[in-house]
């Protein structure tokens, strides 16, 4: 609202331009901010993503996939140091 009267729009014509802006321009559809891990849980996806990445198959089932631990492989246990070792021991 203070940006628009910043701007020098008038309040009572600050409804009609965010109207023309959503419903003529798509701005609250081609302005969407960027998705981040700071901004959305690890089951959430947005509707609209899922609609327009389901050509992509492959990227979806890799999302899916809760057997994935990621990161480094783990090393054989002749290969891994003391403390290593000891840390897993002490668990």
């Amino acid at each position: 609202m203070r940006a628009g009267i910043a701007m020098g729009v008038k309040q009572r014509n600050l409804i009609s331009v965010i109207d023309f802006e959503n419903e003529f321009l798509d701005l609250d559809v081609k302005m969407l901010p960027l998705l981040s891990s700071y901004t959305q849980s690890g089951n959430e996806n947005s509707d609209k993503k899922n609609n327009t990445t389901k050509k992509n198959s492959s990227t979806t089932a890799s999302v899916k996939d809760i057997t994935n631990k990621g990161g480094r492989p783990e090393l054989a246990d002749d290969e891994k140091s003391e403390k290593t070792q000891a840390n897993i021991e002490a668990m």
